[in-house]
């Protein structure tokens, strides 16, 4: 079972590479941030006197609990024309993290003196995903959803496993892709983008014509870590793949 588009979002949200959070055209990068249990953003303040007092995030040192929006993009640990798996948009009130935070967490955001640690409670979720056949621009998540859901079990594994496979076994893609598709074109170049904890998506590049199709194969069952994934995949491997007689 392919995770849930609320799945999907809090998954987005744990693995971003990047992240501005801002209102209307007025947005500002941020180099870390992270997520909490509820999935609400943890980011930090600008440093004070840093001369951005017109950042939207000095909005939170001043004012009580600006809404904003923080838009947060995953991508593709193989290279791709483009490598966008999808975005989500998190809308909500920034306020300054009073509760006590686990240990490492302000160190990581590089809070101190005169740099907060800020909270994005979502309201508002929304996601572009970008992957497989639910390609159908940005789709509304209820937030309660959203809070209630958990990040798929390969979130942040999945990326460096893609990569080995795409950079050690490009073969074994090309090959899994033509279990499935017998008549596909031998130019075709075929790379992994997304492991799940539903199965595999392989992205297929015909030339000619310039055109792109995501072929998702299901893993035997769901997986809940790294390893039950790899032998799940060897299982999928050789029920696609047998060897040789």
């Amino acid at each position: 079972m392919s995770p849930s588009y609320a799945e999907r979002a809090r998954a987005v949200v744990v693995t971003a590479t990047g992240l501005e959070v801002g209102v209307l055209s007025m947005t500002v990068p941020v180099e870390r941030h992270l997520a909490d249990a509820d999935g609400s953003l943890l980011i930090c303040a600008p440093p004070t006197g840093s001369g951005e007092p017109g950042s939207p995030l000095a909005l939170a040192g001043r004012f009580p609990g600006p809404v904003l929006t923080a838009t947060l993009t995953d991508v593709a640990g193989v290279p791709e024309p483009d490598r966008v798996r999808g975005r989500v948009r998190l809308t909500g009130p920034l306020t300054r993290a009073t509760d006590p935070l686990p240990a490492g967490v302000a160190t990581h955001l590089g809070a101190g003196p005169g740099r907060p640690v800020l909270r994005l409670v979502p309201q508002r979720v929304a996601i572009d995903w970008r992957v497989g056949p639910e390609q159908e621009g940005w789709q509304g998540v209820d937030a309660a959803d959203y809070t209630a859901a958990a990040p798929d079990p390969l979130a942040g594994w999945e990326a460096g496993w893609t990569a080995h496979l795409d950079r050690d076994h490009p073969d074994l893609a090309a090959a899994l892709a033509r279990s499935v598709r017998p008549d596909l074109d031998p130019a075709a170049v075929v790379r992994p983008v997304l492991v799940d904890r539903g199965g595999i998506t392989l992205r297929v590049h015909h030339v000619p014509p310039r055109r792109v199709e995501d072929l998702h194969l299901p893993l035997g069952r769901e997986v809940r870590c790294g390893c039950d994934a790899r032998l799940a995949l060897q299982e999928l491997v050789e029920a696609r793949l047998p060897p040789p007689r």
